[in-house]
């Protein structure tokens, strides 16, 4: 016969079997946890290795660039720097000089055109270089993921030109047989003959 205890004995034994088994499906779910980040970490390296290499040409030369970058501020156009301007911080904590890249990258574009090609050239020269320059700078440029497409939703389309009206060719005039026809007059419309009634 079963006593009080053996059932208490029981119950606690298959209380512990339970726990043991939510433990050990912890364990399992916290190891595919660990792995999925230790695969994500691994990911995420290797793309910040190809966005941000470590050593580029201008991290060697970066000595160089800060005097090239003292250089170009000797170019003056009236009594204002060329290929700099002055703003406030965006803290309001004071001002900053800003580089004009897209001014100083014409420039030298212009240049190396005119000391390369005759003046009735030069035109076609820049547009060329830069055409290059755009070929150049998109290749490795991230294109970012607008509202639409972060949402899974189609990007809306541009709207379709509306095609013009044909216009109407104009009627030829009817020629007038008789002397009568061309000097009589046009009958006023039937609401001017109509006395108004108000």
């Amino acid at each position: 016969m079963t006593t009080d205890k053996d059932k208490e004995i029981e119950e606690l034994k298959q209380t512990l079997e339970q726990r043991d088994q939510t433990i050990e499906q912890r364990d399992q779910t916290i190891e595919q946890q660990d792995q999925t980040i230790k695969t994500q970490k691994t990911r995420n390296k290797k793309l910040r290795a190809k966005l941000n290499p470590k050593e580029s040409f201008v991290c060697k030369n970066k000595e160089r660039f800060a005097d090239l970058i003292k250089l170009l501020k000797c170019f003056k156009e009236g009594e204002k720097s060329r290929y700099f301007f002055t703003r406030k911080t965006r803290k309001d904590e004071g001002t900053e000089e800003v580089f004009k890249t897209n001014v100083f990258v014409r420039d030298l574009i212009e240049y190396k055109a005119r000391s390369n090609v005759k003046d009735d050239f030069v035109n076609s020269r820049i547009s060329m270089d830069i055409h290059s320059l755009i070929t150049c700078l998109s290749k490795g440029r991230i294109e970012r993921k607008g509202k639409e497409k972060s949402e899974g939703k189609p990007a809306p389309k541009a709207k379709p030109k509306a095609k013009a009206k044909a216009k109407p060719e104009p009627k030829a005039k009817e020629s007038p047989t008789d002397a009568s026809e061309a000097t009589a007059k046009p009958e006023p419309p039937e609401w001017r003959n109509k006395p108004f009634q108000g």
